[in-house]
């Protein structure tokens, strides 16, 4: 099936915002707490996390490979950091 150009556009904005939700909700974010969500600013302390993928996900929505590269990378948006362990996971039901 072929994606319109707004279709992946939409898309990529997505998988960005999904990203940089998952980073917040490992480290935190300060401006959540400029917007008065101080106790979702201090994230979770956590050095490793997981996405629900495949068929429960990603039938419906896009995956989150993008947020996986991007997590586990040494690298980011503000530059050089330790990485993340970031891993999809998927339950399979028989």
């Amino acid at each position: 099936m072929k994606r319109t150009r707004e279709q992946k556009d939409s898309y990529w904005e997505y998988v960005v915002k999904m990203t940089i939700i998952m980073r917040d909700l490992l480290i935190g974010n300060k401006k959540l707490e400029e917007m008065r969500f101080g106790e979702e600013a201090m994230g979770h302390n956590a050095i490793t996390g997981g996405f629900q993928g495949q068929r429960q996900w990603t039938d419906f929505l896009p995956n989150g490979d993008f947020s996986e590269a991007m997590l586990n990378s040494f690298f980011d948006w503000n530059g050089i950091r330790a990485s993340f362990i970031f891993a999809t996971y998927s339950c399979v039901h028989a």
